[in-house]
């Protein structure tokens, strides 16, 4: 018998190194090898995938774990099949397709095709893990033969996958040739087992309207590298159709060469993340500037070979820099002439010469300053002769090979001497708001050298000024804040220039700025007040701040919500105020607050608080009595005060000095002149007359002046 131990060898694999792939012919990935007209059912002990080609219906299936696998292969499968068409023609029941159990070839079988002198080595393999022997010996660990029987499992569908015949030999192959055009055929496979519980059964259904026909692959990516390159191609649109694939290279666009003589699987490993987008080919044997013509062909699940891709050129190039220049050194010559230097070796073959760049940023910015062209390979110096003598001068050196791979030195600083500072600054202005924000701003200076700013400050004019910037800022504007609860009201500016080799002008002209005054005048004291019939006088003791202008007595009544500004007095005013235009018997608050210049006002001075008199004056005016010496009768008369109101007026009489008595009760009638007459006594006698007036709340008020009469 030639099961051949060396048939698993040609693989390059190992039954150790095929437990470590996963996803490469796992029995539940079968079904992406296939078109969506081939469904099969998805049961758990058996998968089964089948296609409808030119020769019938191919039919394949796989248990899914390697117990499975062996239960079956024992037992072996039956596969029936029942069909229908669209007229409703049809068998009348499940017909079986095979005499016997279709179960792996048997060791005469395996033996007589393997003696064949152009046998099928995947039908070894097959023959290898159905029947080969295990040395139980080697194992090291109780995990060894589990191991070992998943090895032979995996194996053994591995090579179903690129060989029919390993497929047939495997047990898990069918062709069914007796099938016509237009017709729906349901299989059934039954897996047998000795215990019913351990069979399973699985359908397919797979209609012959339309062949199924196998998709061209193509490559969507490359990469190239110096030496080698590698190819790609989309993995999830690919492993629906393939499970291998062959790839080919021309070197002439017509002639394609077969890489590799067995099916390249690329599976996702333990150190390929699962479901990488790519799967890839790398090509060591490349030459570099030779272009290369590459394709590949996709090997289906039932081992047939899709149409070569369309084929992609590529080339390597050479990307290995030459070594690079070191001890870079720079001379500043004088005027704008700077000499670069430099060491090398010089001996890579393909090294083509040499490129200085210079730049003002050593980390960015670097110029071609030696030409389109390298400079000669032999050279290790070379003379700048228009360097920045205003600004700073970096280099590099890089050496270049006839490829165009660079590699560059270490950059070298150029010390240009410079001692002269820019001049001074021009045109510094500034504002400060009321939250204490500086503004500043200048005039950029004319030197192109130029590096920045340092800004100074002080409090006065003739004091040191402090530097605020730390290090030169490199623009013409600047913000500061400074505190303006301060008792100075000034603040002094200066600015100078720094050019790139640390030369500082000049200070600026100094600037001065006003701080907004935020600080509110110190109140006043309301220190005396008088109330009196008809007015309130109040009395205080003006701001003691210097720039106040102004005070604003303010006066409301108790349920007023906000102050009555009731008189602005000048600072240079008189310190008092007579408020007169009030109501009797009110409830008054009076404060007093300060106003500055800058518009400022104090605190309120202490509220003080009054209540006004009730006015109980008499109303009456120009109270008369006389005689009528004809008629012998007294004629009263008076005028009531404008706005007065009283209920009514009493007339009182003094006889010869005597009491003053209550002689007549008038009723008011007020706003009108009042006259009225009496009848004077007979008798000789001295008569005054005074008045009263009863207000409407029922008080009353003081005498009227007295009127003196006297009757003969």
């Amino acid at each position: 018998m030639r099961l051949i131990s060396i048939a698993l060898i040609f693989l390059g694999i190992t039954f150790q190194g095929l437990s470590q792939i996963k996803g490469i012919i796992r029995p539940t990935d079968l079904d992406l090898a296939q078109r969506d007209t081939s469904r099969y059912d998805s049961l758990e002990k058996v998968k089964l995938i089948g296609k409808y080609t030119e020769t019938g219906i191919k039919l394949k299936w796989a248990p899914v774990s390697f117990e499975y696998w062996e239960r079956y292969n024992q037992h072996g499968y039956t596969l029936e099949r029942f069909w229908y068409d669209s007229l409703g023609a049809g068998s009348k029941k499940f017909e079986l397709l095979t005499s016997e159990n279709i179960k792996p070839w048997s060791l005469k079988k395996l033996e007589l095709y393997l003696n064949k002198p152009d046998y099928d080595e995947y039908v070894a393999i097959v023959g290898q893990a159905v029947y080969g022997k295990t040395d139980a010996s080697k194992f090291q660990s109780w995990t060894d033969p589990i191991d070992e029987k998943e090895n032979r499992y995996v194996y053994a569908l591995l090579s179903t996958e690129f060989s029919k015949d390993a497929a047939d030999a495997a047990g898990l192959y069918f062709e069914d040739k007796d099938v016509r055009a237009n017709r729906t055929y349901q299989y059934r496979l039954i897996a047998h087992a000795l215990k019913p519980n351990q069979q399973d059964t699985v359908y397919l259904y797979i209609n012959t309207y339309e062949k199924d026909t196998i998709p061209q692959p193509f490559i969507s990516t490359s990469k190239i590298e110096d030496g080698y390159l590698i190819i790609g191609w989309n993995r999830q649109m690919h492993k629906r159709y393939f499970s291998g694939y062959y790839i080919e290279r021309s070197s002439d666009g017509k002639n394609f060469k077969r890489m590799n003589k067995k099916p390249y699987v690329n599976p996702e490993t333990e150190n390929l993340t699962l479901g990488s987008e790519l799967i890839t080919w790398k090509d060591t044997s490349t030459v570099n500037y030779m272009q290369y013509q590459y394709r590949i062909i996709g090997i289906t699940s039932f081992a047939e070979l899709s149409k070569p891709s369309a084929a992609v050129t590529l080339m390597t190039t050479d990307k290995t820099p030459p070594a690079q220049p070191t001890n870079i050194r720079t001379r500043h010559l004088g005027a704008k002439r700077v000499e670069i230097s430099w060491e090398h070796d010089g001996n890579e073959p393909d090294l083509a010469g040499f490129m200085i760049g210079r730049s003002r940023n050593a980390n960015a910015g670097f110029e071609n300053i030696s030409g389109d062209q390298p400079i000669r390979k032999t050279r290790r110096a070379f003379i700048d002769e228009n360097c920045d003598d205003n600004s700073t001068n970096f280099y590099i050196v890089a050496a270049v090979d006839t490829a165009g791979n660079a590699a560059a030195s270490l950059i070298s600083y150029a010390a240009i001497l410079d001692s002269i500072p820019p001049s001074k600054p021009e045109g510094l202005t500034g504002t400060i708001d009321t939250a204490g924000i500086v503004t500043l701003s200048w005039a950029y200076g004319k030197e192109q050298d130029i590096k920045g700013y340092l800004i100074h400050t002080s409090n006065d004019v003739h004091h040191i000024f402090t530097c605020i910037t730390g290090d030169a800022i490199q623009d013409t504007f600047w913000k500061d804040t400074i505190t303006l609860r301060t008792l100075t009201k000034e603040i002094f500016y200066k600015i100078q220039a720094v050019d790139l080799m640390g030369n500082i002008s000049e200070f600026s002209e100094p600037l001065k700025l006003l701080k907004p005054d935020i600080v509110p005048p110190v109140k006043p004291v309301i220190h005396d007040f008088l109330v009196e019939i008809g007015q309130v006088t109040l009395k205080w003791q003006p701001s003691t701040s210097k720039d106040v202008e102004y005070h604003i007595l303010k006066r409301k009544k108790t349920n007023d919500t906000a102050w009555t500004d009731l008189h602005k007095i000048n600072v240079q005013s008189i310190a008092s105020y007579t408020d007169q235009d009030i109501e009797q018997l009110q409830d008054y608050y009076y404060t007093l607050v300060a106003v500055d210049s800058a518009g400022n006002i104090s605190d309120h001075a202490t509220i003080i608080p009054v209540k006004t008199l009730k006015d109980l004056r008499n109303p009456l005016q120009n109270f008369h009595a006389s005689l009528d010496e004809n008629s012998k009768e007294i004629l009263f008369s008076w005028d009531a005060k404008a706005n007065s109101s009283f209920r009514e007026v009493i007339i009182y009489k003094a006889i010869n000095n005597g009491p003053v008595l209550s002689y007549k009760r008038i009723p008011a009638i007020n706003g009108q002149r009042i006259t009225f007459t009496e009848k004077a006594a007979s008798k000789a006698e001295v008569v005054e007359f005074t008045t009263k007036v009863v207000f409407e709340n029922g008080m009353t008020s003081g005498f009227s002046p007295m009127v003196r009469l006297e009757l003969r």
